[in-house]
């Protein structure tokens, strides 16, 4: 209904009578930018609403599943990812590098739909901030809790379809189902984490408990960077080696661990320093000059 209000509101269906006059083109220019305004108001309106919010966003997302079952529907590269898998678990790191860039060249047909999808992620980020719910979250607090009742539901339901389909390799017609199954209730599954969080912070003693991890979300790239590098370490053939070695559980304990032992270095660093470390060289890159990084001590 948004789309209709708002296509309309645009003056589209007007665009191609010829014009009659100046002054009809005036006064027709007049009643467009009203109703121009009028439909921008509504289609903010609809964007503040949860379900609509999630239907822009799957729109965006879905737009690039096609694609992805169309450019390997009927393709079995199950040989490609037996050796891939082979290369990461016991190849040495000049292997895994090549094995990476080969992945890296392969996936490059998927980018026009990821930027799509991603063009639709931003344009979500950007309306849940226009809205300015989340500057007063008790105020919104059952709007957050009915947000993650629907998230919940949506993301459920669309990752397990996905678990029913199951490709065994990515690389095969079941197994892009899948994943872009996955990629669409990945939308609802991250708001479902927003909105939770939002409902707890509307309480005070539970947004002193999230408030600990703040040092951990000002050292994002750092922290970010340093899981990769952990996980390398861990699974690929010229680490530990533990690729395809773990179940499900053991990597939700591993990730946790490696999350938990995160947020301690965090709180410690930032004690004595004003940013992390890759924080620091991206502001020194950012502005072309070197901002201090020690915390100053005022005796």
């Amino acid at each position: 209904m948004w789309l209709r209000r708002f296509l309309t509101a645009s003056g589209a269906a007007g665009a191609c009578r010829p014009r009659r006059s100046v002054g009809q083109a005036h006064r027709r220019a007049h009643i467009t930018h009203r109703l121009a305004r009028h439909g921008a108001r509504s289609f903010s309106a609809d964007l503040d609403d949860p379900v609509h919010l999630l239907g822009v966003g799957q729109v965006a997302l879905g737009a690039f599943t096609p694609g992805l079952l169309f450019l390997h529907d009927g393709v079995d590269h199950r040989l490609l990812a037996v050796q891939a898998a082979n290369a990461y678990a016991h190849g040495n790191y000049w292997e895994v590098v090549n094995q990476r860039l080969s992945d890296f060249l392969h996936m490059l047909s998927f980018e026009p739909y990821v930027f799509i999808g991603a063009l639709g992620i931003f344009l979500i980020g950007a309306a849940i901030m226009r809205s300015g719910r989340l500057l007063d979250l008790k105020a919104n607090r059952s709007f957050f809790l009915k947000s993650l009742m629907v998230c919940a539901l949506l993301a459920a339901g669309t990752i397990g379809i996905a678990n029913i389909v199951h490709g065994h390799s990515m690389m095969t017609s079941q197994g892009m189902l899948e994943q872009a199954l996955m990629t669409i209730g990945n939308l609802p599954l991250s708001l479902f984490y927003l909105c939770s969080i939002a409902y707890a912070m509307s309480f005070v003693s539970a947004s002193k408990i999230l408030r600990l991890l703040a040092p951990a979300g000002k050292m994002a790239l750092t922290n970010y960077l340093m899981q990769s590098l952990i996980a390398s370490t861990v699974f690929y053939g010229y680490g530990f080696g533990f690729w395809n070695q773990w179940g499900r559980a053991e990597l939700a304990l591993f990730v946790m661990a490696v999350f938990i032992a995160q947020v301690i270095l965090s709180h410690l660093w930032l004690r004595h320093f004003r940013y992390g470390p890759m924080e620091w060289l991206w502001r020194a890159l950012t502005y072309w000059t070197l901002p201090s990084l020690r915390v100053s001590r005022i005796s």
